[in-house]
């Protein structure tokens, strides 16, 4: 459930790091970045040559955004599909939720301590003749825009991840994020 609550980032230190090293659990925030048309109309997925689910841009906030969702985001966006920082127009915080699935088993074998992620969601708007160039380097293989819930529905994603993509869409206001059956 996404709850709209203070920005309560878990900083990434160097303790963090070594304990990842040693084999003990920890946490890393993420941002997720909802992007939307700017007459939220349409909605951008993608995926990665490494997955075959599709999902939200999404990214490790790092030190140098300051442990900021809002900043990551554009950061974020930028890397994985090339997409410069003045064309990302930042709409507002949407919330936290835990994500605890663990169906990426590749991901899963290189760092199989990181047991779940504190997700962060951002709506964000861009224009939708924005060009959109995958960075494979970033794990981007492929980028989409869906602009209904049929096709969202035949898209290959987990359970979890529809739901929580039906909870950010509907609390943006996307009308065609209703049309569950």
């Amino acid at each position: 459930m996404l709850i709209l609550e203070k920005i309560n980032v878990q900083r990434s230190s160097s303790r963090a790091h070594k304990k990842a090293r040693r084999g003990e659990n920890h946490w890393r925030s993420t941002v997720v970045a909802v992007v939307t048309d700017e007459a939220k109309s349409k909605v951008l997925l993608v995926t990665s040559d490494d997955s075959e689910f599709w999902g939200f841009p999404k990214g490790g906030i790092e030190y140098r955004d300051k442990f900021s969702p809002l900043r990551a985001v554009s950061r974020e966006l930028n890397e994985e599909l090339r997409i410069k920082h003045a064309n990302v127009r930042t709409r507002r915080y949407l919330g936290s939720a835990f994500d605890l699935e663990r169906t990426d088993q590749k991901r899963s074998e290189r760092n199989p301590h990181v047991i779940g992620k504190h997700m962060h969601y951002v709506h964000v708007t861009i224009h939708e003749r924005t060009r959109l160039r995958p960075n494979p380097a970033q794990h981007v293989s492929q980028a989409q825009w869906i602009s209904s819930w049929a096709e969202l529905k035949n898209l290959p994603m987990t359970r979890h991840r529809r739901h929580m993509m039906q909870l950010a869409l509907q609390k943006i206001g996307l009308n065609w994020a209703l049309e569950t059956a």
